[in-house]
């Protein structure tokens, strides 16, 4: 099974540097199925978060912008019900979500959700990911 995750995440990975965003998204759903099989409540593992924000990102690129908010809340911990993210996992998944709302020209909700990131951001080791969106 790792092997299965670990080969649909690099061609998806070489597919999205190539700009072929529908190759991408096939990718990372297969990587995703792949890390869920033979587990309950898989959806918060970061094995599965990374994939999650590469297809999401994707389907941002496809105008799919409903398909690409559904995945993304789905790893966003709903108060005390779900486990906390790994803090950088948690700003990656806010700030990817921010710039979905960028997309769709929804400023208040991207601003809010870009500070709620920063604010998480700088318990953890800064990168220059987060920058990036913001900018």
């Amino acid at each position: 099974m790792e092997e299965q995750y670990d080969y649909y995440m690099m061609e998806g990975d070489q597919a999205l540097a190539s700009l072929d965003f529908q190759e991408a998204s096939k990718n990372y759903n297969m990587a995703l199925q792949s890390a869920q099989e033979g587990t309950l409540a898989m959806k918060l593992r970061p094995r599965t978060i990374v994939p999650t924000i590469n297809l999401a990102r994707c389907l941002r690129e496809l105008a799919r912008y409903k398909e690409a908010e559904d995945v993304l809340t789905t790893c966003i911990p709903k108060e005390d019900r779900d486990p906390p993210l790994d803090t950088r996992l948690h700003v990656r998944v806010l700030s990817t979500l921010a710039e979905l709302y960028q997309a769709q020209s929804k400023y208040d909700a991207a601003a809010k959700l870009h500070e709620k990131a920063v604010g998480l951001a700088r318990g953890c080791t800064p990168t220059l990911e987060l920058a990036g969106s913001i900018a």
